[in-house]
C-alpha cells in the first residue's frame, strides 16, 4: 500500500514529456492498480485456502479474474493502439471486447445463466459480489436470457456498426442504445428480481446517461453549439 501511494505521488509530481505522455501515465497507473489487485489476490487466496470452495467456484473465480485484469488494461491497449496502429486500433479494441464477451458468456454459463454483474477494478471476485451466491437467484426465463445476451453483445454491436457506418454516423449510437434499452426491458418485471439483480438493472439504466457524451451526440448537440456560442460572444 505504501509503495502504491508513493508511485501515485511520483506520477503526479513528474514533470516534462513523461507527465504529458498519456500512454506513459495511463500505463503507470494501470501498473499500480494491477499491483494492488495482485496484493489483494494473495490475501484472498489465503482466505480461500481455509474454505471448502468447489472446483466450479474456483473455476468461476478464475474467469472473473481474467475479465477483471482485461478491464484494467483495456484503456492502455486502446491508447497504444491509437498511437501505433492509427485507425487499426479499432480492430484491437474489437478483439479485446470479443474476449470480454467470451469470458462473460463463460460466467453466464457457469453461473447457471444468472445475471453477470460488472467486475470490480480493485478486488478479486470473492470480495466484490460479482456472482449472486448470497441471495436466491431469480428463475431464468427465455426473455431474461436474451436480455443478458444483448447486454454482453452491446459493445460488439456498437463496434461493428461503427466499422460499417463510421464514427460520425448515428447508426452505431442508435444501435448501441437500442441494444441497451432492449436488454433492460427484457428483464422486466424488475420486481421479480432479487435485490442484487435489481441494483444491477438500475446501474445499467443509469449508464444510459453516458450516451450524451458519446459521438455524434456530444459533438453535434454540445461541442458545435458551444463553438457557435463562443463565436457569437467574440463579436459582441
Amino acid at each position: 500500500s505504501q509503495i502504491e501511494t508513493a508511485v501515485g505521488w511520483l506520477l503526479q509530481a513528474m514533470p516534462g514529456r513523461f507527465a504529458e505522455s498519456e500512454l506513459f501515465v495511463q500505463s503507470a497507473y494501470t501498473a499500480v492498480n494491477l499491483l494492488s489487485y495482485y496484493n489483494q489476490l494473495i490475501m484472498d487466496r489465503r482466505t480461500i485456502a481455509g474454505t471448502d470452495a468447489s472446483i466450479l467456484s474456483r473455476s468461476l473465480d478464475n474467469v472473473h479474474r481474467w475479465l477483471d485484469v482485461i478491464r484494467q488494461i483495456e484503456l492502455v491497449i486502446e491508447i497504444a493502439g491509437g498511437r501505433y496502429l492509427g485507425k487499426g486500433k479499432w480492430v484491437l479494441v474489437f478483439i479485446v471486447e470479443l474476449i470480454k464477451a467470451i469470458l462473460k458468456l463463460l460466467i453466464l454459463r457457469q453461473n447457471r445463466m444468472h445475471i453477470v454483474t460488472a467486475p470490480s477494478h480493485t478486488t478479486p471476485p470473492h470480495n466484490n459480489n460479482n456472482t449472486l451466491p448470497l441471495q436466491r437467484p431469480t428463475p431464468v426465463t427465455p426473455a431474461r436470457f436474451a436480455g443478458e445476451l444483448l447486454h454482453i453483445a452491446r459493445p460488439l454491436v456498437h463496434l461493428l456498426a461503427m466499422a460499417a457506418c463510421g464514427r460520425k454516423s448515428w447508426v452505431p449510437w442508435l444501435a448501441a442504445l437500442g441494444t441497451d434499452v432492449a436488454s433492460v426491458a427484457l428483464m422486466y418485471p424488475h420486481t421479480q428480481l432479487n435485490k442484487q439483480e435489481q441494483e444491477e438493472m438500475v446501474s445499467r439504466a443509469l449508464a444510459w446517461g453516458w450516451y450524451l457524451l458519446r459521438p455524434p451526440m456530444f459533438e453535434q448537440f454540445f461541442v458545435d453549439r458551444a463553438r457557435r456560442l463562443a463565436e457569437k460572444l467574440e463579436h459582441l
